[in-house]
């Protein structure tokens, strides 16, 4: 499972393996996951981080890093995630899926957002999240208050030009976890009921 803690000037993504929740041939599997992520079979903790990584912002708004968020969701995981199939199908051998620091050139479209339309929908909405019901400001403390990301019900990406935007109806504020869970469905996007559905099973 992945998640996402959001720290002050960054997203950071762990890819954790929950040992509590796999059993029989599950087990011997997760062992491999191990091996090939490097870690020590001795670890005998009921949680697990595969991998980690910092997505940084240029400054304590972490709504700067939601263009690199949704391409860190489509690209980075699914690559890691191929590797690591990979990994456990070789036995848990394959080394290349240890090595980062590559350099590599990305071409990215970026689709501005809109500050105001932003300000807008937290003054509507609140700055709950809209799936989990989290308010950073009531669980973290007086310093957190107001961080919390907006969410695009159609995605900007979709649309692909310059459009006017409803605020109140376009927009619906999300914490960093469920922001990932909404981006995180097959050709396509959950809607926040459907997300608050599979929460309700669970």
């Amino acid at each position: 499972m992945y998640e996402v803690e959001n720290e002050p000037g960054q997203l950071v993504v762990n890819c954790v393996l929950d040992s509590t929740s796999v059993r029989g041939n599950k087990k011997a599997k997760a062992i491999l996951v191990k091996k090939a992520c490097g870690i020590s079979l001795d670890n005998s903790s009921a949680e697990t981080v595969l991998k980690s990584w910092k997505l940084k912002a240029d400054d304590i708004d972490i709504n700067k890093i939601l263009d690199d968020f949704d391409s860190f969701i489509n690209r980075e995981i699914p690559h890691f995630e191929n590797n690591l199939e990979t990994a456990v199908n070789n036995g848990g051998t394959d080394e290349e899926l240890y090595t980062e620091g590559t350099p590599k050139t990305v071409t990215l479209t970026k689709y501005e957002r809109n500050p105001q339309a932003r300000a807008a929908c937290l003054a509507a909405h609140g700055t709950a999240c809209a799936v989990c019901g989290i308010d950073f400001g009531k669980f973290y403390g007086p310093e957190f208050a107001g961080k919390i990301e907006v969410h695009h019900i159609v995605p900007i990406s979709e649309i692909g030009a310059e459009y006017k935007l409803d605020p109140i109806k376009d927009l619906v504020p999300v914490c960093p976890n469920c922001h990932m869970a909404l981006h995180s469905k097959k050709d396509g996007v959950y809607t926040v009921e459907e997300l608050k559905s599979i929460r309700a099973e669970h």
